[in-house]
């Protein structure tokens, strides 16, 4: 306990202050002779002792004051006026106790106990207050997931929600039984939150382990095309398995939420393969990430980058590779670099090194593993291989 004794009359002053240092040996006990020095001790203290009638200052005004920029102070003034006038202002400025001197040593004690319990008490529920306050989305959020189900709400009103996300859109991201489907979970809920935060607003839900559902109202600048593709796209960065996205249109009434939540989950069931663009486009696709790798593949080009240039997850995208090139996508991106590496070490004098990086290996070693199991051949020995041709 912090306590600050204030009292024009020395003898109660540190009377009242032996009193309490004598039955709380912890306590930390401060005392001032007027409101004026009371003043600069009040940011550090949890009770406070107060005469009412003093010099300068009154105690009801010192109480007035403090109160107002204090007001987890526990105030107990201690005054030789019983005039009800007296009480009742120190009552309504917001004093707990009104007591008339001589006050006994016991009744000091008790009051301290009172008032120690009373805090901790009041700090207690400020404590779980906060905390509620900090976690009243995930309340929220878990009251709409239960209602988007079709389950009972109890009588939580779902009015503000309604209100603040009218004309929102659904968005469903499923993902298929895999290993680490949690971490997963976490970073499709990562990917959308972000996402919706640059595009909009909205907050997610989860639907099991394996389907999230994001409540999202797009911004004016939002575009359906462009928008969706660049979820897709993140989405696919963040994952490393197959998923499905769905994105409904701006739901009409907000009661009819739980109806088109049941008819995307139904959805959701489906394989990745059938969220594939129709057969004829394909090759389109296909086409565009060749493109994409044959200029971009001096640098650390992934798997991962390249699907999502063409807005596919890596799993579909590695699979409809290899389908349209009858080579996987790192057996492709090898043998490019590799016929690249050739015409450099034959029709130019740059440095073995220097063509490594060129072609997209910064470990000489890593270069010369994979130049060697290609052309059975190191590098050095092609070269001089090609010199002798040549003449």
């Amino acid at each position: 306990m912090r306590i600050l004794i204030v009292d024009d009359e020395p003898t109660i002053r540190n009377g009242v202050k032996r009193t309490i240092e004598a039955a709380f040996p912890s306590a930390i006990v401060q005392t001032a002779d007027s409101g004026e020095a009371a003043l600069p001790c009040l940011p550090e203290v949890d009770i406070v002792f107060l005469d009412v009638m003093m010099p300068g200052m009154g105690g009801l005004e010192l109480l007035r004051i403090g109160k107002k920029d204090y007001e987890d102070i526990r105030w107990i003034v201690i005054s030789a006026y019983s005039d009800f006038s007296f009480a009742q202002q120190a009552l309504r400025y917001g004093a707990k106790d009104y007591l008339l001197k001589p006050v006994g040593k016991q009744k000091v004690i008790e009051l301290l106990l009172e008032a120690d319990e009373a805090i901790r008490a009041e700090r207690s529920l400020k404590v779980e207050l906060e905390q509620l306050d900090r976690h009243i989305h995930y309340i929220r959020e878990a009251v709409f997931q239960r209602w988007a189900s079709g389950l009972d709400t109890g009588h939580y009103d779902m009015t503000p929600i309604a209100r603040e996300y009218a004309g929102s859109r659904l968005i469903m991201v499923s993902l298929l039984p895999e290993e680490d489907t949690r971490r997963r979970h976490l970073l499709a809920e990562e990917a959308l939150t972000a996402w919706m935060g640059s595009s909009g607003k909205g907050f997610c839900v989860s639907f099991g382990q394996r389907s999230l559902l994001g409540v999202f109202l797009a911004s004016a600048s939002f575009r359906d095309e462009k928008g969706v593709a660049k979820l897709q796209a993140e989405l696919s960065q963040a994952l490393n398995g197959a998923f499905r996205l769905q994105v409904s249109l701006p739901v009409a009434a907000f009661d009819d939420i739980p109806k088109q939540v049941t008819l995307m989950q139904a959805q959701a069931e489906e394989t990745v393969e059938k969220l594939s663009l129709p057969e004829a486009n394909n090759n389109v696709i296909v086409q565009t990430a060749l493109k994409y790798i044959q200029d971009n593949y001096q640098n650390n080009l992934t798997l991962e980058k390249v699907a999502a240039a063409v807005y596919l997850n890596p799993v579909y995208f590695s699979h409809l590779f290899k389908q349209s090139n009858g080579m996987g996508y790192k057996e492709y991106v090898i043998q490019l670099r590799i016929e690249q590496a050739k015409e450099l070490l034959k029709h130019s004098t740059c440095k073995i090194t220097d063509i490594a990086e060129r072609v997209g290996y910064q470990d000489m070693r890593h270069f010369t593993q994979v130049f060697r199991k290609a052309v059975s051949m190191t590098p050095s020995e092609y070269r001089l291989q090609e010199s002798k041709t040549g003449f």
